[in-house]
């Protein structure tokens, strides 16, 4: 897998108001050349984002987007789509790639109680979907420091 995209982002729940995020990462590969890592990070009661970029290591983040693969193809998503946040950690997860593209939470994020997923993930699925979450910021954090 040479070319993807991951891009997670806490802040995913709103209400009457959208939902506010308060961190993305976005990892890119491009097929050549050095993958790339942004960092956009909003102290809490600021509108000021602090942004961070940096190249990553080809192999540090192939390992990543081949675990992502396939993990998340057997995760599943809420439906309808940003009806609820189904994983608990008011936060998203995007991963594309020319194999697979999955995404957890509606482009708006997801609105608490308004609606209610048809579907629910079980506690394993909770869990995987939790290391994933840990193993992005992880590298975010060694590579943007």
């Amino acid at each position: 897998m040479t070319q993807f995209y991951i891009r997670l982002q806490e802040g995913i729940c709103g209400g009457i108001k959208p939902a506010t995020p308060r961190l993305l990462l976005e990892i890119t590969s491009p097929g050549e050349g050095a993958p790339s890592i942004k960092s956009s990070e909003r102290k809490q009661g600021t509108k000021v984002f602090k942004e961070q970029s940096a190249e990553v290591s080809v192999e540090q983040v192939n390992g990543l987007a081949s675990e992502l693969k396939e993990v998340l193809a057997g995760l599943p998503t809420e439906k309808p789509r940003g009806a609820e946040d189904i994983y608990g950690l008011d936060t998203s997860i995007f991963f594309g790639s020319d194999e697979l593209e999955w995404r957890n939470g509606g482009p708006e994020g997801c609105t608490p109680g308004l609606y209610e997923s048809d579907i629910q993930p079980t506690a394993d699925q909770k869990a995987k979907f939790r290391e994933l979450v840990e193993k992005i910021k992880a590298i975010a954090s060694s590579s943007l420091q």
